[in-house]
């Protein structure tokens, strides 16, 4: 579960956030990290936490790392698991409140990791069938500070794979992919030029470079049917794959617009540690049924869906109606290596790479056309 970005979308699990909440970038170990300023005295509540299916596996080792300004941080080395639970109580404790109101305290052990920061251990109870649950961090006399993810930007390591002709797919006003004396690209979008500017004119979104609009051209994201096949080096696109019914064929669309030796680039949410965290991750059964199918229309299931577990407050006849753009997949690292490996079993690519971190809340991808 990702505090993080829960805290500064303002989730409805922590609506209302509690006064003097705040969000901080800290070093550890050399690393920017995400964190959570708790001030002392202080709750900071997750409503309905079982609703993230993430914490349905009752994770032991979440990845979550706490640091106070007391003064047990200058002797953690001394201490033993015990006094050291014992002194972090004292600052923190993360208490699990079921539908009865009953609670149990969850830090079992800290790990000394480096500098002030400790690795928290959990020691989840034995819920049976009570399975609704309220997760409450509590602070005790001193400010505390909770990091569970690292300050991670997954497309820093697709750079060097974005050279020769290429193509960005979905940038909306903001690309990624920019022109250099080693890149050419145009920008893929499903509205006609003049359609993208009216509507960014009107949201004050507008390109920083003009000239960018030269390169935008329409066509359907799943096909690419404008593009000419095997002329490309690269094709990237960035939070747009979720949005493309029938995934296994928009890939192999994909592939066949790439040289040999092409690469495929990425970036997806992750749905555990996003506003979809509440959803379950797609099954490879679902991507397969889609593939044999071969439509690329959403259908009303994925509108029930999406508005059952990320948009309650919405109805499918509203999204439609609006031509609103919903997530049809939920991926993770995991189910999305299983996609890979169908493309690599059929021998449509030789090569892929994920490029990941704990609780971030996207993670990025390369295939290598074979």
């Amino acid at each position: 579960m990702n505090l993080f970005d829960l805290v500064k979308r303002v989730d409805r699990a922590v609506d209302p956030l509690p006064e003097g909440i705040t969000l901080e970038i800290s070093n550890f170990r050399g690393y920017k990290v995400q964190s959570v300023v708790i001030p002392a005295n202080q709750t900071l509540v997750v409503h309905q936490a079982s609703e993230f299916r993430l914490l349905d596996t009752r994770p032991r080792f979440p990845h979550w790392y706490f640091r106070s300004s007391h003064p047990y941080r200058q002797a953690l080395a001394r201490l033993t698991p015990g006094s050291m639970v014992k002194a972090i109580e004292n600052t923190l404790s993360i208490v699990l409140k079921d539908s009865d109101g009953k609670c149990f305290p969850l830090i079992e052990r800290c790990h000394p990791v480096g500098g002030q920061w400790v690795e928290l251990e959990l020691n989840w109870p034995m819920l049976g069938q009570a399975t609704a649950f309220d997760l409450e961090f509590r602070t005790s006399g001193q400010r505390g500070q909770l990091f569970c993810s690292y300050a991670f930007n997954p497309r820093l390591k697709l750079q060097p794979f974005i050279k020769g002709l290429g193509v960005e797919v979905g940038p909306g006003s903001n690309p990624f992919v920019v022109p250099s004396k080693t890149v050419s690209v145009q920008y893929v979008e499903d509205k006609s030029i003049d359609e993208w500017r009216q509507l960014y004119d009107r949201q004050q979104r507008k390109i920083d470079s003009p000239t960018l609009w030269e390169q935008y051209i329409c066509d359907d994201a799943h096909t690419l049917g404008a593009i000419e096949d095997e002329s490309l080096d690269f094709i990237f696109s960035s939070h747009v794959f979720e949005h493309l019914m029938n995934p296994l064929q928009v890939l192999e669309n994909w592939l066949k617009k790439l040289r040999s030796g092409g690469f495929i680039l990425g970036v997806i949410p992750d749905c555990r540690f996003t506003f979809d965290a509440r959803q379950e991750e797609s099954q490879m059964s679902e991507i397969l049924k889609e593939n044999e199918a071969g439509s690329y229309d959403i259908n009303l299931g994925k509108y029930v869906r999406w508005c059952t577990y990320t948009a309650p407050y919405n109805t499918p006849e509203n999204l439609i109606s609006r031509g609103y753009s919903i997530h049809v997949h939920y991926y993770t690292p995991t189910n999305f290596t299983l996609l890979t490996k169908e493309l690599l079993s059929q021998g449509l690519i030789s090569s892929y790479e994920l490029n990941t971190s704990p609780n971030n809340k996207d993670f990025g991808f390369v295939l290598v056309k074979a």
